[in-house]
């Protein structure tokens, strides 16, 4: 699942909610943050996130001369985009509840794979020329950010989830300056991205010795937790009675945007003080003896397959060609994202996702829109 908040002002947001849990004790670890981006690249940001220069890209200021970032500096603007991105319940739950430190890290290393192809949708607005009161975008290829992982939803289920939180600049190799970050290409994109964070998870969960079932748009399952899978889905649970309970006072479903307001909206602003290890506790506490038993024997049962190659059915060209006329039904000019997006949904066992790019761009099909930047020579912002 990929969702996105607007932080406006963001002035406490790094120490209030993203180097602490969704939970929080005295004296408890603070979640380490990790610069993500070109452009992060181009201002000397790598490693752990440090205050001064997450401050310095909320005040739209370079973080090394302290100079104004984008033309306009209002004080009123937006300083981030929180863009989150969550694991399947089977992923949570064998990393948390049964304590498999490789899916966490093979959660984490899926993660930086899909936000790397998510910036590629980075984009400013064109207002030159023609299109100066369009909404026309140029894509740019390059944003600064942090990302922080989580591990429990407010509820204090398990729930392996990562904020991506990425500054309003980028730069504009075509305009040669940083501009403001117009992130709706990458929304456009969010459901092949989706499907990108799925792929490369399954896959690794396949490499460490689990079976990875149902691969869809929307998830996947692992063999043998399907009756743990509604027991830690609390926040699922209530979200879902709040969609009833919309569709009672509108005669109707939430729309997609509707119901991210309602999951949103129903949050808990106040962190839970309690520890990482009563958490923990209570989690494991709602599993019988059998039921921990088993989950700790799928662990043990879980042996790397580095010589087995993953199953990855199809042809590129050929999924590709059946993308093409299922999106051509129905529009006339589409995104690449949404061909990509297709190809995947209508294909669930193919995992080679970077086959699809080389065969859509060689075609250089006039009517998908998105596929080419501005400047092709270089994503990497000029110091």
């Amino acid at each position: 699942m990929i969702t996105v908040g607007v932080i406006r002002s963001g002035a406490t947001y790094l120490a209030s909610h993203l180097r602490k849990n969704d939970y929080w004790a005295e004296g408890e670890k603070e979640v380490e943050g990790e610069w993500i981006g070109l452009s992060a690249q181009s201002m000397n940001l790598q490693g752990p996130v440090t205050a001064a220069p997450f401050e310095a890209l909320r005040l739209n200021r370079h973080p090394e001369t302290g100079e104004p970032l984008t033309p306009r500096d209002a004080l009123e603007r937006t300083a981030f985009f929180d863009i989150q991105l969550s694991a399947p319940k089977d992923v949570s739950v064998l990393a948390m509840v049964g304590g498999d430190e490789r899916v966490k890290a093979a959660f984490v290393e899926s993660v930086h794979c899909a936000l790397r192809e998510m910036e590629r949708y980075a984009a400013v607005r064109e207002r030159r020329g023609d299109a100066a009161t369009s909404e026309e975008f140029r894509l740019t290829g390059n944003y600064v950010g942090a990302v922080f992982f989580h591990d429990a939803s407010r509820d204090l289920d398990p729930q392996l989830h990562a904020h991506a939180v990425l500054a309003n600049v980028t730069f504009d190799p075509a305009r040669k300056q940083w501009m403001a970050l117009q992130p709706a290409e990458m929304l456009r994109a969010s459901p092949y991205l989706r499907q990108v964070l799925y792929r490369e998870l399954g896959s690794r969960l396949r490499a460490l010795g689990y079976e990875v079932e149902n691969m869809s748009a929307v998830g996947f399952n692992l063999k043998g937790l399907k009756h743990l899978r509604a027991r830690f889905s609390k926040r699922s649970k209530h979200v879902e009675q709040l969609a009833q309970e919309f569709a009672q006072q509108k005669g109707r479903q939430p729309t997609k945007k509707e119901r991210e307001i309602l999951v949103r909206d129903s949050r808990e602003q106040k962190l839970t003080k309690i520890s990482t290890d009563l958490v923990r506790q209570r989690q494991r506490a709602q599993l019988t003896e059998s039921e921990m038993r088993d989950l700790q024997a799928l662990i043990t049962r879980a042996r790397p397959q580095p010589l087995r190659p993953a199953t990855s059915l199809g042809n590129p060209r050929e999924i590709i060609d059946s993308a093409l006329r299922h999106v051509y039904e129905r529009v006339s000019v589409a995104r690449e994202g949404l061909i990509y997006a297709t190809a995947l949904s209508l294909h669930p066992h193919f995992n080679r996702w970077q086959e699809l790019r080389p065969v859509l761009e060689n075609m250089r099909t006039p009517s998908v829109r998105s596929t080419r930047r501005a400047v092709n020579e270089s994503r990497s912002p000029k110091r």
